[in-house]
């Protein structure tokens, strides 16, 4: 993840409350995980507000129609998400490109890839496998369909998605890696697909792998 991700400063919005944003573009947060201590380790992004700061500057955006507050369980405190207004002022930041967005969930059976084109839901899949972001087994069994968006994201419209579900084994454990240097060799490939993933990626699934696709400047 770059260390300081690119905006447009067409708001007012500090770095550690844009961050905020980030998180909250996609899915509704407890103040819990975000909080400067936990939002880490839930999202992987970090902020230096303490924890005054932090309430102050929701309580501003829940004033300002950026974003909603709702009761949550009291151990998360409350529940916020942003609004079409807030979204729109993320947007405006970010930048976003909405054709390359995708997004995956898994299950026992494989995975499940939902993009906003059928090009990037392809491109997700094909690449994952190729640099083995998805460790396929044998034969995968995969389907594809799309429809219409009824709210994947509360603050925004997403138009036609396109779903491509690849049920498969995963790769059986190779019990000759057991030593150390079988080992290192391991974690190298890894690290060498990893990269390869990174610079062929043409999907973005969060704020720090949408910057990628920073526009060109005109």
């Amino acid at each position: 993840m770059p260390e300081t991700l690119r905006r447009t400063n067409a708001t007012s919005l500090t770095d550690d409350e844009l961050t905020l944003f980030d998180v909250l573009f996609a899915h509704p947060a407890g103040l819990r995980m975000l909080r400067r201590d936990t939002i880490w380790g839930t999202f992987l992004r970090r902020h230096s507000l303490d924890d005054e700061q932090l309430d102050e500057a929701l309580r501003q955006f829940v004033a300002a129609g950026w974003m909603t507050s709702r009761p949550f369980p009291k151990r998360f405190g409350p529940n916020f998400e942003l609004t079409p207004e807030g979204g729109d002022l993320w947007e405006s930041e970010r930048l976003p490109d909405w054709n390359r967005y995708a997004t995956e969930s898994y299950d026992y059976w494989g995975v499940s890839i939902t993009a906003t084109s059928p090009q990037t839901c392809e491109d997700f899949w094909r690449i994952g496998c190729e640099t083995s972001f998805f460790e396929v087994h044998g034969a995968p069994q995969v389907l594809r369909a799309s429809y219409r968006d009824s709210g994947r994201l509360p603050w925004k419209g997403l138009g036609r998605l396109h779903v491509l579900i690849a049920a498969y084994d995963e790769t059986p454990l190779d019990e000759s890696s057991a030593s150390m240097e079988a080992g290192q060799e391991q974690v190298q490939r890894r690290s060498e697909l990893s990269g390869e993933l990174e610079r062929r990626r043409t999907w973005w699934r969060s704020a720090d792998e949408s910057d990628k696709f920073w526009p060109d400047p005109a």
